[in-house]
């Protein structure tokens, strides 16, 4: 140790080598450390950023999981909802009592309020055949050419969420034949 009031001796040079190589081996050791503290903390970025983006991708996958399920479980009751057309369609539904029909009518409500807050919403039907939205069921001939390709008749309607059909609508076309 160094004091100030004391006269310095100088270390022997051969003490002064072995300080100089443990000074080396320490610089040595000391680059490693750094070498291995920077390797050491990139890969824990790396890992890091690849834990969120994993969690990112399950959340994102569980949402449409999520979705899947409601889309599937509101398709199922899309049968229903034909149904009800259907019977509001038939003759005989003019021959029900008015409360019956009111009733019928309040029980179409309920369902339609359900699908409403899932967001779903009837496809609306133009009179050109779109098979983005529409599946063509039926083939009616027509001899008149402005007609081929056009819609004669909706046979169940279609139901999308969002972006995703539930269900295209069926659909009769008709088909220009000369005769």
């Amino acid at each position: 140790m160094l004091n100030d009031d004391k006269d310095i001796d100088f270390v022997p040079e051969e003490e002064g080598e072995n300080v100089a190589k443990q000074l080396k081996n320490l610089r040595d050791k000391l680059e490693v450390c750094q070498k291995d503290k920077e390797t050491n903390l990139a890969g824990w970025q790396r890992e890091r950023a690849d834990f969120v983006n994993y969690k990112k991708d399950e959340n994102k996958r569980l949402i449409d999981a999520i979705l899947l399920v409601k889309i599937d479980m509101l398709s199922e009751f899309l049968g229903v909802l034909d149904t009800f057309h259907l019977a509001e369609e038939s003759p005989q539904w003019n021959n029900l009592p008015p409360d019956w029909q009111q009733g019928m009518k309040g029980i179409y409500n309920q369902f339609w309020s359900i699908f409403k807050e899932y967001g779903v919403l009837e496809i609306e039907v133009d009179s050109c055949f779109d098979p983005n939205f529409c599946e063509a069921v039926n083939i009616v001939k027509t001899s008149e050419k402005e007609k081929d390709g056009q819609i004669a008749k909706i046979v169940n309607r279609g139901y999308r969420m969002g972006d995703r059909i539930l269900r295209p609508a069926k659909v009769a076309v008709f088909k220009f034949e000369t005769d």
